[in-house]
């Protein structure tokens, strides 16, 4: 009998001082060391996480559009390998529906643990919503005119002469139900208070959020045209001179009548609208006649306008020679302009 167990403990012996030799048993330990090890850390990467993923809504009918707003994102939690669970949180995976049989009215998107196709080694386990509600409309295209809206006056003295906008009117495509319910588009309040002179403006439009939606926060162009109120005055008896190469030439009739536009509080100031006029004279292709203009004198900032000279031509009393045989000389020199000052006489009533 201790023969027997003396020969195992040899032959234990012996396989333990061969395993030891040829290295079998260091590589027995390192397989295992590594099995466990594999275990723990792939026991480790297993999370549980909650992600967001986007809706992408497909095949929707180009005479259909979306007329509400909706929750574009669904919550799900997920369980599985951490590595391809961040990878799925960047943006891999979308809930995709399908809009193809779609009708006008409400579309319900059932979401559950079946709707998200995860990646293998994922498991869905919640989502949220449950459920989400689309109101689909048909597609219609209207056109709004834009109508300004204004407050206040001009300054004093003063009067609009007209109020654009650029665009006049926008073309907008969108849910039916929502565009039958606008007649025009308004602009926010444009203040005229105390303007006295016309302007350009970038002006916002005062639009409902579902206008908003459509085509944005949209501005457009108010081209507002401001000027003084103007009377019609009468200037009469306003001497004509006329000088031709060099000399003073008596006309007939002496004295031309003017009607002009002058701004309001000129004509109430009762200012000497002689010396804010020059007149000047054109001589005629005849030599013998003279067309009469009249300006306004200098800078003087003011707007006057002429409405009319009585008589517009006048008759030179005393020609000059024409040239024998040269016509040409005449028709040259004819059209010379000569200034003509206007006399002191005092403008008449009306």
């Amino acid at each position: 009998m201790e023969k027997v167990i003396s020969d195992k403990t040899k032959s234990g012996h012996s396989l333990f001082y061969h395993l030891r030799n040829n290295n079998w048993l260091y590589r027995v330990i390192s397989v295992l060391l590594a099995l466990g090890l594999w275990y723990m850390t792939g026991r480790e990467d297993v999370i549980d996480k909650t992600i967001v993923v986007p809706i992408e809504l497909l095949n929707l009918p180009r005479d259909l559009v979306i007329a509400s707003q909706f929750k574009r994102n669904i919550d799900i939690t997920v369980s599985g390998p951490k590595l391809a669970i961040e990878k799925m949180n960047s943006g891999s995976v979308t809930r995709q529906v399908s809009l193809a049989n779609a009708q006008p009215g409400t579309f319900v998107i059932n979401n559950d643990t079946d709707s998200v196709s995860a990646p293998r080694g994922i498991s869905v386990l919640r989502v949220q919503p449950a459920s989400i509600l689309l109101s689909i409309d048909k597609l219609a295209q209207k056109y709004f005119p834009v109508v300004p809206v204004t407050k206040g006056e001009v300054a004093a003295g003063f009067q609009l002469n007209s109020l654009t906008i650029e665009p006049d009117g926008i073309s907008i495509s969108g849910p039916e139900t929502v565009l039958s319910q606008i007649k025009e588009l308004r602009t926010k309040v444009i203040d005229l208070s105390g303007l006295k002179e016309s302007k350009q403006s970038q002006v916002p439009l005062d639009l409902t959020p579902d206008i908003v939606n459509l085509i944005g926060d949209t501005s457009v162009t108010a081209n507002i045209k401001v000027s003084a109120k103007t009377v019609e005055k009468a200037v009469s008896g306003v001497e004509v001179e006329l000088v031709l190469n060099g000399k003073k030439q008596k006309v007939s009739p002496a004295r031309a009548d003017l009607l002009l536009r002058v701004p309001q509080d000129i004509a109430k100031k009762g200012v000497d609208l002689h010396k804010l006029i020059n007149l000047t004279a054109v001589v005629n292709p005849d030599g013998e006649t003279a067309n009469l203009t009249a300006t306004s004198k200098g800078d003087n900032g003011l707007k006057i306008e002429v409405i009319g000279i009585f008589p517009a031509t006048v008759r030179l009393l005393s020609p000059p020679p024409k040239p024998p045989g040269d016509g040409q000389a005449a028709e040259h020199n004819s059209g010379k302009a000569t200034p003509a000052r206007g006399g002191d006489s005092s403008s008449p009533k009306r």
